[in-house]
């Protein structure tokens, strides 16, 4: 039995396993059976079986302590969306929730990113900024041409966001069931049952992201994720509400929302954009060298910002 972990991280007390209806199912617990002396034991030993709920790889699964949002206004996000089959019949309200998302977060100085997962994973937008209206529209248009087929890749999910350069602040995490495969190239996994391996191999390619820095909120909807919250709190954090969160497909919209607004709450967000000649407001891009005050709310000056790479996006609010 594993009693505590290293600084830093925590203990993985039980995980979800099972088929259609999951079961919470003890995880920090191995038995070795009989023991010899002078005998080598591999501890935990890999084990099998598509139906075996104990079924697990060779390495023992901790989980990261999730790094905490950042304090300011503009950050890199990335909006991974679950794209298996059983979210197919839903898969409109899931577009209209992840626009409503970029909508939050338009006019900001934040970038999103967007990939989605199955059977396997894939990048469908790096981070593209929303600064602008135009940004914006390039996020919604990757948003609205996603389709749904396939199986449940946790791992290969969030290992796709690693990918990102630079690495995302914040990656938001929508799903609607348990893993039901692992890793990639191809695959591994019953593809209809989630064991230890499947939930492990999540918590790893979860806390590669965040040893980035990332921090991962995971957003679990309908049925397949509205009992036991212990596969979600594994890749994300123990804290209800701001490191995983349960909803149904009718309330997701304003779960994004406030999952976006908790980024930018309470700021003000000044883009200054030149349009070039001949061109028109859709053209608008920060000019360079720009150079201005930044004021935070109370209308005081708190100090210049000057960005001679052209960015001209300044980020603002209450002191603290």
């Amino acid at each position: 039995m594993e009693r505590s972990a290293p600084t830093g991280w925590s203990v993985v007390d039980d995980l979800d396993t099972g088929g259609n209806t999951t079961t919470s199912t003890v995880y920090d617990r191995y038995f070795t059976g009989s023991v010899r002396d002078n005998q080598t034991y591999d501890v935990p030993a890999v084990s099998g079986g598509d139906q075996n709920r104990t079924a697990r790889g060779s390495q023992w699964a901790d989980e990261r302590v999730n790094p905490p949002l950042p304090d300011t206004c503009g950050l890199n996000i990335g909006l991974l969306i679950d794209v298996s089959g059983s979210i197919a019949s839903s898969l409109s309200q899931v577009k209209n929730a992840a626009n409503g998302f970029v909508d939050a977060l338009t006019g900001t100085p934040s970038t999103i990113g967007l990939a989605t997962f199955a059977t396997g994973a894939q990048t469908i937008l790096p981070p593209t900024p929303v600064a602008s209206a135009a940004g914006a529209t390039t996020v919604k248009t990757a948003i609205n041409g996603i389709t749904a087929g396939g199986g449940t890749n946790w791992a290969a999910g969030l290992f796709e966001m690693t990918a990102a350069i630079p690495p995302f602040d914040v990656v938001v995490m929508l799903t609607d069931g348990s893993p039901t495969f692992y890793g990639s190239e191809p695959p591994g996994g019953p593809g209809n049952y989630t064991r230890f391996r499947e939930v492990e191999e999540g918590i790893f390619s979860a806390n590669a992201l965040k040893a980035e820095g990332t921090r991962v909120v995971a957003v679990g909807v309908g049925s397949g994720v509205s009992g036991a919250a212990q596969n979600l709190q594994a890749v994300s954090g123990p804290v209800r509400g701001s490191d995983y969160v349960q909803t149904d497909y009718d309330a997701l919209a304003r779960v994004f929302r406030q999952v976006a607004l908790a980024t930018c709450s309470g700021t003000i967000s000044v883009v200054k954009l030149g349009i070039p000649p001949g061109g028109s407001a859709a053209d608008a891009q920060p000019p360079a060298g720009v150079d201005l005050h930044h004021l935070d709310v109370r209308g005081h000056p708190s100090f210049r910002g000057h960005r001679p790479d052209g960015g001209g996006q300044l980020r603002g609010g209450p002191r603290r």
